[in-house]
């Protein structure tokens, strides 16, 4: 089952030189990496060492100091432009927080970004068939129907994590995702997950605490003293 194809780019994004500060504590410094288009990079290290930082950098939402960061082959502008906007929309991204609309169903929220996008046609039998893939993968299917609400913590990042690979995306950026989930839980999640990137050979970037994220990763680095290591 494909999702997408990232293999026009050799790195799916570089930082080079990045030095990023809050006041006058220097969170990134002189942080230098690229990340390969087809390999998940896992970025560990303490609380307050910077991983959200680099993500944040890499979505676009923060801004870097000093230093110069690509994504998907083009530099990431100072401002949001609308050129960024929609090369952002070719990455797939799910924060701490699922950030689902618990009035719509667990099929409504796992569809919505594409469906903002065009990549969504419930009449379609290849988007059809991706979507069954996806939940079949994060074993959700049964809930398909269900108002997110009803779902548990772990169920409600499956759908957030479904909802990012229905976009079709690149690459991914995932910030802690299992964050609220209990141990036993992030190991069922980590291993669906592992399942699915092996199958759609997707890289993207990986930041959690979690030592059960481990099992996705193809690569682990850790950030200390503001550079990874």
């Amino acid at each position: 089952m494909s999702i997408t194809s990232t293999t026009r780019t050799t790195y799916a994004a570089e930082m080079a030189h990045v030095t990023k500060s809050y006041g006058n504590v220097v969170v990134l410094e002189d942080l230098s990496y690229s990340f390969p288009s087809n390999e998940i990079v896992l970025v560990e290290g303490e609380s307050g060492s910077g991983k959200s930082t680099l993500l944040r950098l890499l979505q676009g939402i923060e801004v870097p100091d000093y230093g110069n960061i690509s994504l998907l082959g083009h530099p990431i502008p100072p401002s949001r432009s609308k050129h960024y906007g929609h090369l952002l929309r070719q990455v797939g991204i799910v924060f701490q927080d699922p950030l689902l609309d618990n009035n719509l169903t667990v099929t409504e929220n796992a569809t919505a970004i594409a469906r903002i996008n065009g990549r969504w046609n419930e009449d379609k039998v290849d988007d059809l068939d991706l979507l069954s893939f996806i939940f079949h993968a994060f074993e959700i299917e049964r809930f398909a129907d269900q108002p997110v609400h009803q779902l548990s913590g772990g169920q409600k990042l499956r759908v957030a994590l479904a909802r990012a690979l229905m976009s079709h995306p690149r690459w991914l950026l995932l910030d802690e995702p299992t964050h609220m989930v209990d141990p036993a839980g992030k190991v069922g999640i980590y291993k669906q997950l592992k399942g699915l990137l092996d199958e759609t050979n997707l890289g993207g970037v990986i930041v959690s605490h979690d030592l059960e994220a481990r099992v996705v990763a193809n690569k682990i680095v850790t950030i200390e003293s503001g550079r990874i290591v």
